[in-house]
């Protein structure tokens, strides 16, 4: 019960800080700093030791005291500043329910040395990251994905945690990403091949192929390599071939209703294998799910726009 009291007034301290700093940026102003449970084993050995060696006047027992004061208040001053200076960003993470691809994060140290030993995990512990350094400059960090059911999501509330150098002081920072990310149904294998949502063939003008249009009379600045040399023999007179460059682009839409399965993960399932045989092969494709149509294209941002919408679909 008083932990549920305290868990309470202390989220709503972090909240508070949240608004007053939104943005992802870690500074002297939002870092907090406690001891873990060896420096507080530390700290009431430091007293004890304290009261021993004054009452029986120990020499030895003080030097050793002092000593070990001076590394724990060290600890402290390192733990703080190997927090601080840090900026945090992250794209909108496009992700499959597979679970392989991970969140990536970039974190920005703006500090002039290194950050040694931080974490990131979330308020109930369930995405957590392994120990990592971070070098001076953009640093990208992946964090492997624990939201493995289709939708879209918000980030939830994140730390960032270190406990470098000795353990002893953990030092943390609580912050919200505004952005949202995307979690794709893993790509299903389909029987059919793309033709079979063929909507129609383009002709457009292309220096890959070229066909044959008549000839036409040479002039100066045309290319010599061009000249048809048979029939300007014959004619007395320079000619150069003409060509008419025109290829074809296959316009793909992959329709939700066009899938003879009842399974509704599953389409989406095939849905998304197949937009990717799209990206690989160079087609111009959209998208149809219940009665709502994308806008075509033949891109990266176009496919990942595409693969949104798969997430988001009802």
């Amino acid at each position: 019960m008083i932990s549920k009291v305290l868990n309470h007034y202390y989220f709503k301290i972090v909240n508070k800080k949240l608004k007053q700093y939104p943005a992802p940026d870690i500074n002297r102003k939002n870092i907090y700093i406690f001891p873990t449970k060896d420096g507080f084993q530390l700290g009431l050995f430091l007293i004890t030791a304290l009261i021993a060696s004054t009452i029986y006047q120990i020499n030895l027992g003080l030097i050793i005291l002092v000593t070990l004061s001076v590394l724990f208040f060290l600890s402290i001053l390192i733990t703080y500043e190997n927090l601080n200076q840090i900026k945090i960003q992250t794209h909108e993470n496009i992700i499959d329910s597979h679970g392989k691809e991970p969140l990536t994060f970039i974190l920005q140290n703006l500090a002039t040395q290194q950050k040694i030993n931080l974490k990131i995990t979330d308020q109930q512990n369930e995405l957590k990251s392994e120990s990592f350094n971070l070098s001076i400059g953009a640093n990208v960090i992946k964090i492997k994905n624990p939201f493995l059911k289709r939708g879209c999501y918000e980030y939830p509330l994140l730390k960032i945690e270190t406990l470098f150098p000795f353990g002893i002081t953990r030092a943390w920072n609580w912050f919200q990403l505004k952005n949202k990310f995307y979690v794709y149904p893993a790509p299903i294998m389909y029987f059919k091949d793309l033709n079979h949502f063929l909507v129609e063939t383009l002709k457009y003008q292309s220096d890959l192929s070229e066909d044959f249009d008549g000839i036409d009379q040479f002039q100066e600045g045309m290319s010599e390599s061009k000249i048809a040399w048979k029939i300007s023999s014959s004619k007395e007179q320079l000619y150069v071939k003409k060509f008419e460059s025109k290829s074809e682009a296959k316009k793909i839409l992959i329709d939700y209703n066009q899938i003879p399965i009842q399974d509704h993960e599953k389409k989406l399932g095939i849905m998304v294998y197949l937009l990717k045989e799209c990206l690989q092969q160079n087609k111009i494709f959209a998208i149809k799910i219940k009665n709502q149509i994308s806008e075509y294209g033949d891109h990266k941002k176009h496919f990942e726009h595409c693969l949104k919408r798969i997430a988001e679909a009802d």
